[in-house]
């Protein structure tokens, strides 16, 4: 199996990176600076870096560098060219994939990377590092500036800027070339024509979009090749690179400039690659240059569309499939700032560029439609929550865009390829199913568990673990967030889904929960329908390619069992993982009490508070330690809830109804509140159904209105029955 692991991406704009990392199996996380809807679907998490007018700021940057998730890799992308000690800062925590902060630091530094490329005889706009005489026909331009928006043309004013140099003004289309290397050998992978946009007097050259082809001759084509070939080497660039260029007057290449990263022309050639451009990145910079033909691409071409004034797009607009960048509902996005961006594909370049400006002209149209322009000026965006798609409702909830089984999919392949650090076993059914023991045969881990509980939120929630003051006896706690309550607990992690095989002591039985859920139908009265009452009332259903699914229970199931759920799903069970956590293991008491939140959404769902009106939530609730009787240990992941958990919903609507729920939502309202669920348990003499539904709930609620800022509070932590509970 080829590797697959986590991946840090820090960039601007990370969408690009992560999306080709996704492809290519790899579980990516990001440090962005738009936290686009696209980003948001295509990394399990995107932590947002708020940018000023010039760029990231290095300390920001190095902070929230400190707190992000632990990966096997880290990835930069635009937005560090000027940042070079910001790149060794990542290299000396995670290990950096991409060229070594000095090459960034030689390439951007004017004086230096002219007196290069002149040493090695490649031709470049005439240059000079002092004001000429005469500055008609010249451009000022700043070394690390990135996207062209630091290149103007040269007047009297601010001729002393530092870091700035002078260039003689070529009357050509810019263009570049995408390339791999090694540190050696070089291929190169497309050649593009840059588009620029000269709707903003300061920033007239700002790079606003690119399409994958030239007016190149074979010579020039030529010519690109021998400055690549002597560039590499000379710099040891490894991984994707773009060379900047334009032709003069007589048809000779010059070099504008070099950018030693992945650049956002790698959009218009990671589908020609089965396993995406991220993956020949990773490889070059490990020093292996793949053997790979280029394929012919279609035509293809993407434009950056800068909003033209203060914009707000429609909460219920339906962005098409061919726009990407997406802000998230609610965003406003400041004159001038980067709205979305546009992309085509077709077989000519006339009928592309015919495409860019429809398709421009149709959603500016939809922008600016009714008070969707803002009059006065607003933050820049700053997209709320964590998942990329924020459900619109119809009655309870409609049926929406986000995949639990895409999402999730990358942290089961981590589980898989990561087995035995994470101390679990695969093992393989006789029809191809996998399945993972997380402490049956092995002593699984919190990790483990950790992760199984996001793989049981469809990827859509975070789980992590830290500790706090609030009991002394049992300080590690677990937290969940998720802004797709609904979906991410109702919608996957629900344990609703009964499957059996055989009876009595030889019988299997267990409660499936996990995204495998929203893929199960079964046909009734010769009409399919999901297998499970609840998706007609949520109105959402998933498809994908693969799918998993998780069991409470401590033996394997028999092969008839995951033939049932496979046919449920529509798949061969070569494409179903089932993923086994036994109430006693370290595992399975994780993603139990990761179920927080989830216990929580149901009771709402019981007292018929309007799911569509749940919008975000979290929760915690302390990690109990195991047990290896399966009554005390069950006993004991319900009252890490039922005692120790707390919640907090954001909600719309009225503060009645939020008061209400509030009141109702605490485990302290059920008539059998007051003893550790072993001791209720028993004196129903083990029958489940005869415990007070009410009971399963957190100890302690918030429950804030977004509409009025009101916060309603009720329940409280128990301290002592949870030690009585986990002291036994």
């Amino acid at each position: 199996m080829r590797e697959i692991g986590s991946a840090l991406v820090v960039a601007a704009s990370a969408s690009s990176l992560s999306r080709s990392l996704r492809r290519g199996g790899w579980l990516p996380f990001a440090l962005d600076g738009f936290g686009d809807m696209d980003t948001r679907e295509y990394c399990t998490e995107c932590q947002v870096v708020p940018r000023g007018n010039g760029g990231f700021d290095a300390a920001a940057l190095r902070s929230a560098i400190d707190r992000a998730y632990p990966t096997d890799i880290a990835l930069y992308g635009g937005g560090l060219d000027s940042l070079p000690d910001v790149i060794e800062y990542l290299a000396e925590r995670r290990l950096l994939l991409g060229n070594a902060p000095e090459i960034v630091r030689l390439a951007k530094t004017p004086q230096r990377f002219f007196a290069l490329l002149s040493g090695l005889g490649i031709p470049f706009p005439e240059t000079h590092f002092d004001p000429p005489r005469d500055i008609r026909g010249w451009l000022v331009k700043h070394g690390r500036s990135e996207g062209g928006g630091g290149v103007r043309l040269a007047d009297a004013a601010g001729m002393s800027t530092p870091d700035q140099y002078f260039q003689r003004r070529l009357h050509a289309r810019p263009m570049s070339a995408l390339f791999l290397a090694d540190g050696a050998k070089s291929r190169i992978i497309g050649f593009n024509s840059l588009w620029t946009s000269a709707t903003d007097p300061h920033r007239p050259f700002r790079f606003a979009g690119a399409i994958n082809r030239t007016s190149l001759s074979a010579a020039q084509r030529g010519a690109v090749h021998g400055i690549v070939t002597g560039l590499v080497p000379a710099l040891r660039l490894r991984g994707l690179n773009s060379l900047d260029f334009m032709t003069d007057e007589d048809g000779g290449i010059r070099v504008l400039e070099l950018n030693p990263r992945p650049s956002a022309t790698m959009a218009l050639y990671d589908d020609d690659f089965p396993s995406g451009l991220a993956q020949l990145h990773i490889d070059a910079c490990r020093g292996r240059l793949p053997e790979f033909e280029v394929p012919a691409s279609p035509v293809r071409a993407f434009r950056i569309l800068y909003a033209p004034d203060d914009v707000k797009p429609p909460v219920t607009l339906e962005w098409p499939s061919w726009c990407r960048d997406r802000p998230g509902p609610g965003c406003r996005i400041e004159k001038g700032a980067p709205l979305c961006t546009i992309t085509a594909e077709g077989a000519d370049v006339s009928g592309v560029l015919r495409s860019l400006v429809a398709r421009q002209t149709s959603l500016m149209r939809t922008m600016t439609a009714g008070h969707d322009l803002v009059a006065t000026c607003r933050p820049p965006r700053h997209p709320i929550g964590e998942t990329s798609v924020i459900p619109i409702f119809k009655r309870t909830i409609m049926q929406n865009r986000v995949s639990v089984n895409a999402h999730s999919q990358p942290i089961v392949k981590y589980l898989i390829t990561y087995a035995d650090k994470l101390r679990l076993q695969i093992d393989r059914l006789p029809n191809g199913c996998t399945i993972i023991d997380a402490g049956i045969k092995v002593p699984g881990s919190l990790e483990a568990g950790r992760l199984i509980g996001e793989i049981c939120m469809g990827g859509l929630g975070r789980v992590t673990l830290t500790h706090t003051d609030t009991f002394t006896k049992w300080p590690l706690m677990v937290n969940v967030h998720t802004s797709n309550p609904v979906i991410a607990c109702l919608g996957s992690q629900y344990a609703g889904w009964s499957l059996s095989h055989g009876e009595g002591k030889e019988g299997f039985y267990a409660l499936g929960s996990g995204p495998a859920r929203a893929m199960a139908t079964k046909t009734k009265d010769g009409k399919e329908e999901p297998v499970e009452e609840l998706y007609k009332e949520l109105n959402y259903r998933d498809k994908h390619t693969e799918t998993a699914i998780v069991m409470e229970v401590d033996k394997i199931p028999p092969v008839e069992v995951t033939d049932k759920i496979a046919r449920a799903c529509k798949l061969d069970p070569s494409h179903l993982t089932v993923i086994l956590t036994p109430t006693s293991s370290l595992a399975g008491g994780m993603q139990v009490v990761a179920r927080v939140l989830e216990v929580a959404l149901h009771k709402a769902h019981a007292l018929h508070f309007p799911l569509e009106n749940i919008i975000d939530g979290t929760g915690c609730a302390p990690v109990p330690p195991p047990h290896p009787n399966f009554i005390k240990a069950m006993g004991r992941t319900n009252d890490a809830i039922l005692f120790g958990g707390r919640v907090h919903l954001f909600v719309k609507g009225s503060d009645e109804a939020a008061e209400t729920l509030a009141n109702e939502l605490p485990s302290s309202v059920s008539r059998d509140y007051g003893k550790p669920f072993a001791e209720v348990f028993k004196e129903y003499k083990y029958d489940f159904f005869k415990v007070d539904a009410m009971l399963f709930s957190p100890a302690s609620v918030i429950v804030t209105t977004v509409d009025s800022g009101r916060s309603f509070h009720a329940g409280e932590v128990d301290v002592e029955l949870l030690e009585r509970s986990f002291g036994g």
